[in-house]
């Protein structure tokens, strides 16, 4: 028994011994190398870190150092890369000269980039490296001086190479241990005056950090052979005025150290101490003392007992997107005349870049590198010359009170200020800048993004790598019902952008090779599934050496290339795959960025080609015909057959695309879809008439809506506000596939490169266009997203297959260099993937896609049956395959099918076919437009138009479309309607005009169709008016005005028509006013213009007189009445007494302002007088309706500002937005005489003034805080009388400014900066336009649309104004935002702080 028991035992022992050694980590041994090569200067050198020093250096105190330190750690499994760390004497590295060097190293050594770092002493006497610091010097280099430097550059780097060679060769068994001493010298240095950085000098109770970290390495036997020791200060012991090399308390400290362990290297390295001098300082004796302090410390750490280090290293590098307050223009122009020549050197560099760039860059990436040593020791490097906040914060955010925090490495790029710091301004946060050549300061919220990013970078795996396909595909997440396949990956395609099926069966790709500064490196390849199983197998190189090519479609024998400046037709004729035949057919599209460029194709029903235009083009060219357009602003239709070009409506940026019934759509960036109702050609029939836009946004809101992306926020370069926001927004398509829809409803996709995520949204109709709504299942979610950042799809196309298929271009960076800084630019590897790219497929589950048909070889009747699928690519596949060949044989099938057949698809496309070849007769066409579909309806009716002169079968049918239910089937009746010059068309297009649910569109398309029926569409309205006066919508008046411009511009008699409706006794009397308004306004200003409505006009002027007057009517009543007489019948002024008498404190607002507009728009010198005279007594709302009427006009304008100059208006007394135009626009003496006038309001810099009110902001209070409740109160009356009118608060809000649902950054300073600094960062779109008139007027505000021959401007008050170009005489840009600056004269601090309150809730 006993022995059992022993066996048992034994056996016990053997199976845990066996547990631990399979169960706890390998112990890891290091090894350890070191090297210490002398880099002092041989010769004079300019020394760095003072701006004074003019002249080289004088000699030399001490030596300077590159010291190295190679440390391997293994396990008995495996080996690690060497962790490699440089101590450098030197002021510091910029981060495009420490890119340089880790590449060489890594290539030599293998070392990666996380595990190099490059540290700097940061002595201010050491040579000047002419790099990131290169503006720090009053008196610039002599060429002597930079050759010199440009030497030691040169000697200095390869020290720096050879350091770690040596470093490496020369490793030895070692120990590490960790321990934290503490060192005194170090004292804040920002002095501080009711806290304000007042200068420099010993701040007694300014925040330091007086921790030494000290790292020791052993040999196994106890020998010290390696000291790395840490301390956050400035080596600035010695000032500007000393011109001898020395390495400061630093070198003092390593030399101390080496002298007591005399087989040692110590390296020292600079901790957060940015805003820390070393205290005494002013001498080289100083600096020994220091040195010998911190190494007295650092030598007793090292004799103690420490923590031994022998747990595995991670290393990890990222970097941090830091952003700016960027400076305006005039801020910068205003530096120009400085007397700091470093200040005028970096203003006159920043606009240099302002002019090359169109911006500054908004972002700077700060390198973060971590070595975390398991749970023993933690080292943080951080880039740039970091203050204290820094490594106090994050000790308290990691929980470590030891925690190594190192700045000055990897890229010394300039100060990194803390949040507390931009309340009391200073050197560090004010000024540093412009020595490093930053732009502007860091924005507020860099402290709390750069701790965020370190946390990250320490607890995470750094910058994501890329997965190879099987990963990648594992990453996607798809909705529930449906299943993502990869069907093509590297090395088949490689930076695929655009996709066709072809007839042939094969998948054609199009790769951007060459993205996104190559050159000619695109190509077109073939695909081709050999074994059927839905996954390609073969890819064959069609052709190559491509200029950024963007689209590819199979055209009979061949396919065509859209790349910029040409569209190719490229053919196979020895069938070997690859294309020996190239012609140019079109030319002349514009060499832009990529992403910007023509691109293709989309399928017209018509058998036309369309292309997205990206950005605006010039004029092209048929090759062939010899036909030039002007294409500017429009996309593009091409019919290769013929050599045909013509433009399309509005612009898109990548895939314009369209939906079953020949409705197209488009999309650029942050507005992700939207809708050409009307075509540009059919707007641009009537002349007389002026469109707000030619495009219905889908989206709400319309600019950036949000997504949900499944990866965390990458690096924004620009555009901060877009994350989690559509900003890259492509491939906008109508799924035309019954396996994506929503119940009945339409369903589009976007792609959303840069988030990563492919939406889905559910078009429904509304009126004659679309909204597009999340479906339910996917309210906080997208339909297709994926957790890897490199995830870009770029296209999304339903294939012939009915499925849907995803290009992924799979790029680490998506963005053009066009919109990254250059600082960026220097860091990342913008071709980074350049060699991959992945194409998959999304299908419902449970249904296995048939194989990709071949149409090539089918025979008509097949191609025929295939009219009737419901999948729209494979139905154009062969209506296009059809009108490839011979149709003779098949139109008597194709004509019964157009009417006949139980498909409207199959209906609709045998029309679209008929027409194409010239087949389709006026039988047919007229019994299509009796369809039951509304589709079919609208293309029989867009074939309809070019028939109605000689059909009257045709507009028989059609009569019936101007009823139907659907306003889409109206809206293309209205516009084939145009096309006639008969009576009926003229009577069908009144009908229409006078609908209940007569929209926007609707009525867009009865005016561009009304030049030869403006008389009968007016009068249909005014008597519709005078028998359902409630019908009489702001769009029936505008559709009114239109037909009336039209038949005026036409020479039409609308008088008779005034005289016979206007006194018709059904008529109420405001619906009265409100017809004799459009007459009048239509009729023009001139006294014989309007001579023929007088006698029906006058007696309702008369009586609108005594309605204006009479306190009894109805408020909106006198409006009415008082509009009438300012419109000023008889051009004599003869309403005057009867305006200036309104102007009365018992007036109601309203109606005071309606007489102000009658009475400004006189321009009669006494009547503005006598206006301007009762100031006094008018309320705010009439003052600032007075002010804008009179800014619409320059002799207004002169009378405001003399009345301003007078004192009879007080300047305190004008609006911000007022007080902008009046500084903008006018003759260069109206603008002197305003900048005299406001100049008292402008003598604080906007800066300071931020910096004011941040500084006396309270802290946020609870929402159960009472005073909190009626803080934000307080804030949403203010935001509503100072804001509101340009900005919603709201999702989906109507604004003019930017949207506030878009703000990502709500913090007081991003806040109150945006308010009080308005014009530090001016999106384009958001630039104020200043535009005179033919008719004297003036104009400001921002241009929100162009459509055709008109321009819409939304103004500072709210209003809109839409003219047509003819009437511009001069229009140019302020540069600045429509936003005013000087709202700090308005709102105190305690309602600028409700206000941020309320915007923050």
């Amino acid at each position: 028994m006993k022995s059992l028991r022993c066996l048992l035992w034994g056996i016990f022992i053997a199976e845990l011994a066996l547990h631990y050694a399979t169960d706890c980590p390998a112990a890891t041994t290091w090894q350890a190398g070191f090297a210490k090569l002398d880099v002092t200067p041989t010769e004079p050198l300019r020394m760095s870190g003072y701006g004074n020093r003019d002249h080289p250096s004088e000699g030399i105190d001490t030596p300077l150092f590159v010291r190295a330190v190679c440390l391997q750690s293994s396990t008995a499994d495996s080996q690690d890369a060497p962790l490699v760390l440089l101590s450098i004497d030197n002021i510091g590295l910029s981060g495009a000269h420490t890119r340089r060097l880790a590449s060489e190293i890594e290539s030599k050594h293998a070392i990666p980039r996380q595990r190099l770092v490059f540290c700097s002493t940061h002595t201010h006497s050491g040579p000047d490296l002419g790099g990131q610091l290169s503006n720090i010097f009053s008196t610039p280099l002599s060429q002597p001086e930079a050759d010199a430097a440009r030497r030691y550059v040169e000697r200095l780097d390869a020290a720096i190479i050879a350091s770690v060679a040596a470093a490496r060769d020369h490793l030895q068994p070692a120990q590490l241990a960790y321990g934290v001493g503490r060192a005194g010298f170090a004292a804040n240095r920002r002095v501080l005056t009711d806290g304000k950085w007042s200068g420099f000098g010993v701040q007694s109770d300014g925040p330091f950090d007086h921790s030494v970290p000290v790292l020791r390495i052993t040999s196994p036997e106890g020998m010290v052979r390696g000291l790395i020791f840490n301390y956050a200060c400035h080596c600035t012991t010695v000032g500007g005025d000393y011109y001898k090399i020395n390495a400061d308390w630093a070198g003092y400290a390593a030399t101390q150290l080496e002298a007591s362990f005399p087989e040692a290297v110590a390296l020292c390295t600079i901790g957060c101490g940015a805003d820390a001098n070393p205290n005494p300082r002013g001498t080289v004796q100083m600096a020994e003392m220091h040195g010998q302090t911190l190494a007295a410390e650092v030598g007793r750490i090292a004799r103690s007992d420490l923590s031994p280090v022998d747990a595995t290293v991670q290393a990890r590098f990222d970097y941090a997107a830091l952003s700016f307050d960027l400076p305006t223009k005039e801020e910068l122009e205003s530096r120009l005349g400085e007397s700091n020549p470093q200040t005028r050197r970096h203003a006159e560099r920043m606009l240099q870049v302002l002019k090359e760039k169109g911006r500054l860059p908004a972002t700077y990436p700060v390198p973060i590198q971590s070595w975390k040593f398991g749970d023993q020791l933690t080292m943080i490097f951080l880039g740039g010359e970091v203050v204290v906040d820094y490594a106090l914060r994050l000790k308290r955010t990691l929980n470590d009170s030891d925690l190594w925090v190192s700045a000055y490495s990897n890229d010394v790029l300039g100060y990194i200020a803390s949040e507390r710091m931009r309340g009391e301004g200073g050197y560090e946060y004010d000024r540093s800048g412009i020595y490093y050549g930053l732009p502007g300061p860091w924005a507020s919220g860099s402290e709390d993004l750069l701790i965020r990013r370190v946390e990250e970078v320490v607890n995470n795996s750094g910058r994501p790598k890329p997965l190879g396909p099987a990963n990648a595909l594992q990453s996607i997440h798809v909705a529930d019902a449906f299943h993502v396949e990869l069907v093509a990956a590297e090395p088949l395609v490689q930076d695929p952008v655009n996709i066709a099926f072809g007839d042939d069966g094969n998948l054609w790709v199009v790769e951007m090779g060459d993205y996104p500064e190559g050159s000619n490196g695109g190509r077109v390849k073939s695909l081709i599934d050999i074994d059927g199983d839905g996954t390609f197998d073969q890819a064959t190189t069609f052709l190559d050496g491509l200029p950024f090519p963007t689209g590819v479609q199979p055209w009979k024998d061949g396919v065509l290339i859209s790349a910029a400046p040409d569209i190719l037709f490229a053919r196979d004729t020895t069938g070997d795959g690859h294309a020996d035949d190239v012609q140019t057919i079109y030319s002349g599209f514009r060499l832009a960025n990529p992403q910007h460029r023509i691109n293709g194709f989309t399928y017209g029903l018509d058998h036309s080609l369309h292309l997205a235009a990206g950005d605006n083009l010039g004029e092209i060219q048929s090759v062939r015909t010899g036909q030039t357009i002007d294409a500017s602003g429009h996309d593009v239709q091409i019919w290769p057959d013929s050599g045909r070009i013509g433009v399309t409506s509005g612009r898109t940026q990548f895939v314009r695309s369209r939906d079953s019934f020949g409705r197209w759509f488009g999309n650029n960036n942050s507005l992700p879809m939207y809708h050409f109702p009307i075509e540009e050609r059919d707007l641009k029939r009537n002349a007389a008439v002026s469109y707000a836009s030619n495009k219905q946004q889908l989206f709400t809101p319309a600019l950036a809506p949000p997504v949900f992306p499944l990866t965390s926020a990458s690096e924004r370069f620009n555009d901060l506000f877009a994350a989690n926001r559509f900003t890259s927004a492509c491939s906008s398509i109508v799924a035309r596939s019954p396996h994506f829809g929503d119940n009945e409803l339409a369903v589009a996709f976007v792609c959303e490169p840069v988030h990563n995520l492919v939406h889905r949204a559910a078009l429904v109709p509304t009126g004659a266009t679309f909204q597009a709504r999340r479906l339910e299942s996917e309210s906080d979610r997208e339909f297709l997203a994926s957790t890897d950042p490199w995830f870009r799809p770029v296209r999304a196309a339903i294939g012939p297959d009915g499925m849907l298929y995803i290009v992924d271009m799979y790029r680490e960076v998506i963005e053009h260099p066009e919109w990254i800084p250059d600082a960026w630019q220097e860091r990342l590897d913008l071709r980074s993937g350049e060699q991959l790219g992945r194409i998959y497929r999304v299908r419902p589950k449970g249904i296995n896609p048939a194989s990709i048909p071949v149409l090539r070889n089918q025979p008509d009747e097949a191609l025929v049956e295939m009219l009737r699928s419901p999948v729209g690519p494979l139905r154009d596949q062969a209506q296009r395959t059809l009108l490839h060949r011979d149709t003779t044989a098949i139109l008597s099938t194709l004509t019964s099918m157009a009417t006949g057949d139980t498909s409207p698809f199959a209906r609709l496309h045998a029309l679209s076919i008929l027409d194409t070849v010239g087949a389709l007769d006026d039988r047919t066409l007229g019994d299509a437009l009796t369809d039951s579909h509304p589709g079919v309806l609208i293309i029989a009716a867009r074939l309809s138009g070019r028939r109605l002169a000689g059909s009257t079968t045709v507009l028989d049918r059609l009569a019936a479309l101007t009823t139907h239910d659907d306003a889409s089937v109206t809206l293309q009746a209205a516009i084939a309607l145009g096309e006639s010059n008969s009576a009926v068309a003229g009577e069908l297009l009144a009908k229409i005009a006078t609908r209940p649910d007569l929209d926007r569109w609707l009525a867009d398309a009865v005016a561009s169709s009304a030049s030869a029926h403006a008389t009968a569409i007016a009068d249909a309205i005014v008597r519709q008016a005078s028998l359902q006066p409630e019908q009489l919508t702001e769009q029936r008046i505008g559709l009114l005005g239109s037909a009336l411009s039209t038949a005026k511009q036409q020479g039409k008699p609308i008088e008779s028509l005034a005289a016979s409706r206007l006194d018709s006794p059904h008529l109420g009397f405001e619906t009265q006013l409100r017809l004799a308004e459009c007459f009048l306004t239509a009729m023009g200003r001139s006294e014989e213009s309007r001579a023929g409505l007088a006698s029906v006009v006058r007696p309702l002027q008369q009586q609108a007189e005594r309605v204006a007057a009479d306190v009894d009517q109805a408020e909106s009543m006198r409006c009415r009445a008082v509009s009438l007489i300012g419109l000023n019948l008889d051009a004599d002024n003869s309403g005057t007494a009867v305006l200036l008498s309104l102007l009365d404190p018992a007036t109601p607002a309203a109606v005071q302002c309606e007489a102000v507009t009658g009475l400004v728009r006189q321009n009669d010198p006494d009547t503005l007088k006598s206006v301007m005279d009762r100031w006094p007594s008018f309320s705010i709302s009439v003052r600032d309706h007075l002010v804008s009427e009179l800014l619409a006009s320059r002799q207004a304008t002169e009378r405001l500002l003399e009345a301003l100059q007078d004192n009879r208006i007080g300047t305190n007394e004008i609006s911000l937005a007022a007080r902008e135009q009046l500084l903008q626009s006018g003759s260069r003496s109206m603008r002197v005489m305003a900048q005299r006038l406001f100049q008292s309001g402008g003598s604080k810099e906007r800066g300071e003034i931020v910096r004011d009110y941040l500084a006396k902001f309270s802290s946020r209070k609870t929402a159960a805080d009472v005073a909190a409740t009626q803080e934000l109160e307080l804030g949403r009356a203010l935001f509503e009388k100072h804001c509101g009118v340009c900005h919603s608060p709201a999702p989906g809000g109507v604004a003019i400014g930017a949207s506030l649902d878009n703000l990502t950054n709500r913090s007081d300073a991003a806040l109150v900066e945006a308010i009080l600094d308005p014009n530090r960062a001016v999106e384009p779109k958001y630039q104020s336009y200043v535009i005179q008139t033919d008719e004297g007027r003036t104009l400001a505000g921002v241009i929100e649309s162009e459509v055709g021959g008109s321009l819409t401007i939304a103004h500072a008050d709210g209003k809109r104004t839409t003219i047509r170009r003819d009437q511009i005489e001069r229009i140019r840009s302020t540069g600045t935002s429509l936003m005013p600056e000087g709202f700090e004269t308005t709102l105190n601090v305690q309602q600028l702080q409700a206000i941020v309150r309320y915007l923050q809730r």
